[in-house]
């Protein structure tokens, strides 16, 4: 008769557990079959509970944008081909534009672009972020557009 102690049924199940770890682990942490991760474990567990954290926020939209994603028409990939061929409209320095009706393609040449430094005061720290000369920034749209303030 096999007699099961407290101490034997904790030991499988530690083992079950470690089991179940190794084979989840070894798919999603380590790259193939080689004991090299795929991004450190910080950035790993922060990304896992930032998807499940959206989708616990978006819910059922998110999961159907994901199951059952948005057809292109024919006449947008049409449009998406042409608009490679139309000539770039200057939108400002540096920056240009092809429209081609519901298509953009927006193209940066950053060597034409002149830069300067701006200070932004954030959260007490001052922080240097580079700007377009002509876009005339003021420190409530800098903070709106790169902090979400």
């Amino acid at each position: 008769m096999i007699h099961f102690s407290f101490s034997k049924i904790k030991i499988f199940f530690v083992l079950g557990i470690s089991l179940f770890l190794s084979f989840f682990l070894k798919k999603e942490l380590f790259i193939q079959n080689t004991p090299y991760l795929k991004m450190p474990l910080d950035q790993y567990l922060s990304s896992k509970i930032n998807s499940v954290l959206f989708s616990l926020r978006y819910g059922d939209s998110y999961r159907n944008l994901i199951e059952n994603p948005v057809e292109i028409s024919e006449r947008t990939k049409k449009n998406i081909e042409e608009v490679v061929n139309l000539p770039l409209q200057k939108i400002s320095q540096g920056v240009y534009a092809q429209q081609k009706e519901n298509v953009v393609k927006i193209t940066i040449k950053e060597e034409e672009i002149e830069w300067i430094d701006q200070e932004v005061t954030i959260d007490g720290k001052k922080i240097k972020i580079r700007v377009p000369r002509d876009q005339n920034l003021s420190e409530e749209k800098i903070r709106r557009i790169f902090f979400d303030y």
